[in-house]
């Protein structure tokens, strides 16, 4: 009976983790370029469980009672790579890319790669994140000296009408291995393979940003699904809690 008490524990802390989730998935409802995150939960190893003969006392004396599982965990967290559909915002120095790779960003902490192409111009006219970190091209970061900033669909860029640099776009043969740094930026490992995309592997459209692939009615009935689960198991911890109560109160007193 008390082993009941822990496989419901599990189950609850598994679904705290899944509104927890839920609950930043949400938040970032409007962050251009979020890729939403899943969790996906396994069972705990299973046991096979022995009644041992009192009056034996050894091996041979057992008798198999059946397998007992002792409650779910969380197994790993994936995150959602689908692309999401691309809003126009009239901005020129908002970019999107449709089709495959990563802006490539320079960061204190190292290269970093991102989806969000909501970008602008620092003081210096370089062209930087919302965090202030440098959106590099194929010669490192962008100075953008003009007034007319043009970005092509193969990822050139010209100030002024002069062609300045060409955006780095970076692609990896597989992304679920990228870890995932904040909101909308991800590392890539050792091993992760990075490449610089050719022009024509994938499309940069400028005045566009990519919104977060989230449906927010899907997120809701998950969010629900994921209360009514936690409920249960409340429950299952409460009806044990009375079980002990009476076992400890009613059926110890009797004589």
């Amino acid at each position: 009976m008390i082993r009941g008490l822990y496989t419901a524990a599990t189950g609850m802390l598994v679904q705290e983790l899944k509104q927890d989730n839920i609950t930043n998935n949400l938040a970032n409802m409007n962050t251009p370029g979020y890729k939403k995150t899943e969790l996906a939960v396994s069972s705990f190893p299973q046991v096979l469980l022995k009644r041992i003969d009192a009056i034996k006392g050894s091996a041979a004396g057992t008798t198999p009672v059946g397998p007992l599982n002792n409650g779910a965990m969380l197994d790993e967290q994936i995150i959602d790579w689908a692309e999401g559909n691309l809003e126009e915002t009239g901005n020129s120095y908002d970019l999107a890319i449709n089709g495959e790779g990563f802006f490539t960003i320079e960061t204190a902490q190292g290269l970093r790669y991102t989806r969000n192409g909501s970008f602008r111009l620092d003081g210096q006219g370089y062209l930087v994140t919302a965090q202030g970190d440098y959106v590099l091209g194929l010669n490192g970061p962008i100075l953008v000296q003009g007034s007319s900033f043009t970005v092509a669909a193969d990822g050139s860029l010209t100030v002024d009408g002069v062609y300045v640099d060409h955006l780095l776009i970076t692609g990896f043969p597989d992304k679920q291995g990228l870890q995932k740094m904040g909101h909308d930026l991800y590392s890539a490992p050792e091993g992760a393979l990075p490449r610089a995309l050719e022009p024509g592997e994938t499309a940069v459209k400028q005045g566009f940003l990519e919104k977060p692939n989230l449906n927010l009615v899907n997120e809701m009935v998950n969010m629900l699904a994921a209360l009514r689960t936690y409920e249960a198991n409340q429950k299952v911890i409460q009806a044990h809690d009375e079980l002990l109560a009476k076992s400890a109160n009613e059926i110890g007193s009797l004589r």
